[in-house]
């Protein structure tokens, strides 16, 4: 009788740990997505810079994509208001990519920051406003499951399977 229980046991255990890994590998899917995307914007913020007496285009930025709260931008002669987005403005500068430099994922919110010249910037983000898709697959690469954002756009279904 004992070792039916034990059977039981392992079979749930790895019934959980199954169910666990799926929802681990959507998790990190969806967040992979949407950091690519923030990236993706973020260089295009470094590229359309304006000479240093011109508007600045980048707070346009939250009317297109609602998940953006806040752009701040750093001028080569001026310095951050928060050391953190300075400290993370070097790390960013080392490793030629956007960094994370503040998280408040209480509140679903997050700060990333990218070193660029003449100036840098950062963008505030709300994971409540993240409208995605994702697509969870096996190893051979068949669908297993899709689930799309109800705010997602339909362009999110085929771009989540060719992830």
């Amino acid at each position: 009788m004992r070792w039916g229980g034990v059977a039981v046991a392992r079979l749930e255990l790895n019934r959980l740990r199954d169910e666990f890994e799926t929802n681990a590998r959507i998790a990190h899917r969806l967040l992979s997505q949407r950091a690519v995307q923030h990236d993706a914007v973020m260089a295009m913020l470094a590229l359309i810079q304006p000479p240093p007496d011109a508007s600045q285009p980048e707070q346009r930025l939250p009317s297109v994509y609602p998940q953006i709260i806040g752009v701040q931008r750093r001028d080569r002669d001026t310095a951050w208001t928060d050391e953190r987005l300075a400290a993370a403005e070097t790390l960013s500068r080392t490793m030629q990519r956007p960094v994370l430099a503040v998280a408040d994922f209480a509140r679903g919110r997050y700060q990333r920051v990218l070193a660029a010249e003449p100036a840098s910037f950062s963008i505030q983000l709300d994971l409540h406003a993240v409208a995605v898709t994702a697509t969870v697959v096996d190893r051979a690469g068949t669908v297993r499951a899709m689930q799309r954002a109800d705010n997602a756009g339909p362009h999110t279904l085929a771009a989540s399977q060719q992830k």
